[in-house]
């Protein structure tokens, strides 16, 4: 299916297991290419364990359910979609935008939350920048980024963190959306309203969905329907979920996972809203939610790194708390903290080399996880120790290739904390 992006195809057992989604990343690069000329009618691929049904209901995008049934586990199925690439290239996804670098059940711990591809599908804008997307409701401008006038504090402070990191890094600040706000907050009400329906998996496709079966606050199945109900205007491009109830805590533990990353420091991530919920009656349910726009950066040449050049006090490990869990060091996890590079959507960037040099300049091994690795990566590169780091230390990371053909080479420095 190399001329077809494929999104919201995960597979996990139950109850989930942190290798749930191995089986289904493999199998998924097994699936082979189909007549790109197929703009109509029905499919069936059946390949191994998992079953891929289709409808093409228009040029260029198709829809159907999928089914994971290994023979020595259980039943996982959810539906999904594909945008063919000479479509995609110039429209992009007008519903669910859950791009090829997140699923709907990424999410930070063990009980799922979305890092959207982390979503890189869309059209190009002049400088990756909200424009007139978006709704408008009469905000104000604060620290350089607008905000709606009825953004409550935890959304203040949730927007705030985003954009520490996106200064620091070096992208364009992060307008907040009311009506992301608004989708990103009601999602958090129903999770933790149908926290134990979740647990108990009684709601399909994880996290991230929800049912009409369940009505009470029910606002649409995906997450992109939630935003396009709540009135968004913009292309929905990500979510990512956690599970603290704490707007800066959540970002941050985003921050620290590989694919929960990519929409905080995505160039094409373009604006947000966030949503957080606690439920203290006959049990405690938290869950952190926030949606995001996207719309493709113009520029092609720009290519974020984090840590950021010259960060102090990085931590020296990861526990990989993700869902799904990315690749495992040689001796498990905790490894090293997680090292990224980030482009915008179909970049010409190729890394071929990439270096982790300590303070006395030897090399340290490192897991290496490349763009096209899995269908979470489509415009990310991460590289993480397979062991902890020294503490108060400094280290050099070094990357090489080429982009659009040219020798292409990044090379900077972090400082692990104590």
């Amino acid at each position: 299916m190399n001329s077809w992006f494929v999104t919201d195809i995960q597979c996990k057992g139950t109850p989930p297991t942190e290798e749930g989604a191995s089986p289904c990343v493999k199998v998924l690069q097994s699936v082979p290419e189909r007549n790109a000329a197929l703009q109509e009618g029905s499919f069936v691929i059946p390949v191994g364990d998992l079953t891929i049904e289709g409808v093409f209901d228009k040029k260029g995008h198709v829809s159907g359910e999928w089914i994971y049934h290994p023979t020595d586990c259980c039943v996982s199925k959810g539906k999904w979609e594909a945008w063919h690439k000479s479509w995609y290239d110039t429209q992009g996804p007008v519903d669910d935008g859950q791009g090829s670098t997140s699923a709907e059940d990424s999410g930070t711990g063990d009980t799922g939350g979305g890092s959207g591809d982390t979503g890189n599908n869309g059209t190009s804008s002049d400088d990756g920048g909200a424009g007139d997307e978006g709704s408008d409701d009469g905000g104000r401008v604060v620290n350089g980024y607008n905000v709606p006038k009825n953004a409550s504090d935890d959304q203040l402070a949730a927007m705030s963190r985003v954009n520490w990191y996106r200064k620091n890094v070096g992208v364009a600040l992060m307008d907040m959306d009311q009506s992301l706000n608004q989708c990103s907050q009601s999602h958090a009400d129903y999770y933790t309203h149908y926290a134990k329906e979740y647990e108990a998996g009684k709601i399909p496709g994880g996290a991230h969905q929800e049912s009409s079966k369940f009505p009470d606050g029910f606002t649409g199945e995906s997450f992109g329907a939630r935003c396009k109900a709540a009135g968004y205007k913009g292309q929905p491009g990500f979510e990512v979920m956690g599970f603290l109830s704490d707007p800066v805590k959540a970002v941050d533990g985003w921050v620290a996972t590989v694919y929960h990353r990519i929409p905080i420091v995505s160039p094409d991530a373009i604006e947000g809203g966030y949503g957080g919920s606690l439920y203290n009656a006959e049990y405690v349910a938290r869950c952190d939610v926030m949606d995001f726009g996207y719309k493709a950066h113009k520029d092609k040449s720009l290519v974020i790194v984090y840590p950021f050049v010259n960060q102090t006090g990085v931590p020296v490990s990861w526990n990989g708390a993700e869902n799904p869990q990315p690749p495992k060091p040689n001796t498990g996890y905790p490894s090293g903290p997680v090292i990224t590079a980030h482009t915008s959507a179909n970049v010409p960037l190729k890394i071929s080399g990439h270096k982790l040099t300590g303070p006395n300049g030897s090399e340290i091994d490192h897991v290496w996880h490349p763009k096209g690795d899995n269908q979470f990566m489509s415009a990310t590169w991460a590289m993480y120790s397979h062991n902890p780091l020294p503490p108060s230390s400094k280290f050099t990371v070094t990357l090489t290739g080429t982009l659009a053909g040219k020798n292409w080479s990044r090379i900077w420095s972090f400082t692990t904390g104590k």
